[in-house]
C-alpha cells in the first residue's frame, strides 16, 4: 500500500468516526423510542477535479414502525455550515412523507427524500419527519 492510499485510509476513518460521534451525541426517536443510528459505509469522491472533494455517509438504523402515521424526530446541537451538504433518505416502497420540520431545504419525491444545505446555513436542532407506511 502507498503512502497517499494510506493517508486516504486515515482519512475515511477519521470522517466516519467523526460522523459516528456526532450521532452518538445525537438524540434519535421513532415515535417516540430511543434509536441509535450506525454508520454503516463512508467514502471520499471528487467532483471534476482533485480540489472538490464531497463526503459520502450511509446511515442505518432500526425501529419499530406503525402502519399508520410514524414520526421521526432527532435533536442535535445548532451548528453553522462549513461546506454544503446533502442527505438523502430512501423510505420503503409505498411510504408517504407527510411533512417535514428541519432547517434544511427539502425535496421529496415519493418515498424519496433530499434534505440540503448550503455552506453557512444552521443546521440541526429538533427535526421532524411524519410519514405513513
Amino acid at each position: 500500500m502507498s503512502h497517499k492510499e494510506e493517508k486516504f485510509i486515515d482519512e475515511v476513518d477519521k470522517l466516519w468516526s467523526n460522523m459516528q460521534s456526532i450521532l452518538d451525541e445525537g438524540e434519535l426517536y421513532i415515535n417516540g423510542m430511543r434509536v441509535r443510528p450506525r454508520v454503516i459505509f463512508m467514502d471520499i469522491q471528487h467532483r471534476g477535479s482533485g480540489t472538490l472533494p464531497y463526503f459520502i455517509w450511509i446511515i442505518n438504523f432500526k425501529g419499530r414502525f406503525r402502519r399508520d402515521v410514524n414520526i421521526y424526530r432527532s435533536v442535535y446541537e445548532e451548528e453553522v455550515l462549513e461546506y454544503d451538504c446533502e442527505a438523502y433518505w430512501c423510505f420503503p416502497a409505498g411510504t408517504k412523507i407527510i411533512d417535514v420540520k428541519t432547517y434544511m431545504n427539502k425535496d421529496i419525491y415519493g418515498n424519496f427524500m433530499v434534505l440540503w444545505a448550503r455552506k453557512g446555513d444552521k443546521i440541526g436542532g429538533e427535526e421532524e419527519i411524519r410519514f405513513r407506511i
